[in-house]
């Protein structure tokens, strides 16, 4: 478990006390930036606690900008038993409001939101009457249908771009590196996380490859020869996970690049994309 906190948090407070679950995808959170700015803004003067999955999307809400107070990453499927323990604990601070992430089905929102003990709980499942009236959740970028959220609330006539902020001290490892007189862009190798398949044998599963095993490799090799041909500056993104795609691309081709895959943290690797003219990828995280 990590936990990452304003200096001047106090968890007894005299302050509006806010939870909201986000134990999602990087990509689901990232998306859910604009509500949590919505929050913030609604309720200035309150303190908020954000639950996400790991470290990495710890750095995403973190470089928000938007003054969260307390960031708990734990990753609930491996860790069961320290989850309900930590979710126990937080129910001694006796939180106002709880709000789940858009994505999260009713009964796990339910669960989490009753365990913690807020005194209001907001979800976009939780008014079955109003969650029928929205219609197919297709119908909605996930920005949108996390902002509706927050109607159960009273607060409507909202939208806004999902914006994260590098650390100037992370852009400044790379500003040497790159050479700024030439287009840059980063590609992003990876192909999302792994889903296990229960059909015989557990092989791991990437739902997001572009196309499949081999194949994906061989669409970025044929990506990145394209980029380099046209003159780009071509950057390579990705973390530890994506070294198996990385590995069985042709050295001589990853010495044409600037490669970082497995190299950077998720905030270090934000500040890399932002000094990019474009990125480019399959995980929409990244």
């Amino acid at each position: 478990m990590y936990i990452w906190k304003r200096e001047d948090f106090a968890s007894s407070t005299n302050k509006m006390k806010i939870f909201i679950e986000a134990m999602h995808g990087m990509g689901d959170v990232v998306c859910m930036l604009p509500m949590f700015r919505e929050v913030r803004e609604n309720w200035p003067d309150s303190q908020i606690t954000v639950l996400v999955q790991n470290k990495g999307i710890m750095d995403v809400v973190r470089l928000s900008g938007l003054n969260i107070d307390r960031i708990i990453g734990i990753n609930a499927h491996l860790n069961k038993f320290e989850f309900l323990k930590m979710l126990l604990k937080l129910r001694r601070e006796k939180f106002d409001l709880s709000i789940s992430a858009a994505g999260t089905p009713l009964l796990k929102a339910r669960l989490v939101s009753w365990i913690v003990g807020a005194k209001k709980q907001a979800g976009i499942r939780f008014d079955k009457k109003k969650f029928a009236s929205y219609g197919s959740p297709e119908n909605y970028h996930f920005v949108d249908f996390n902002l509706l959220i927050l109607e159960q609330l009273g607060i409507t006539n909202h939208h806004y771009n999902p914006r994260l902020i590098p650390d100037p001290q992370d852009v400044a490892k790379f500003v040497n590196v790159i050479d700024r007189s030439r287009p840059v862009i980063g590609v992003v190798i990876g192909r999302a996380d792994a889903f296990m398949s229960n059909r015989g044998i557990k092989d791991k599963i990437y739902t997001r490859e572009w196309g499949g095993g081999i194949r994906h490799i061989t669409h970025i090799a044929t990506l990145i020869k394209l980029l380099l041909a046209q003159n780009w500056q071509v950057v390579l993104i990705g973390g530890k996970q994506e070294l198996e795609v990385h590995d069985a691309l042709n050295p001589e081709l990853l010495n044409e690049c600037i490669d970082y895959v497995g190299k950077t943290s998720v905030a270090e690797s934000i500040a890399l994309v932002s000094l990019c003219n474009v990125s480019v990828g399959i995980d929409t995280g990244m």
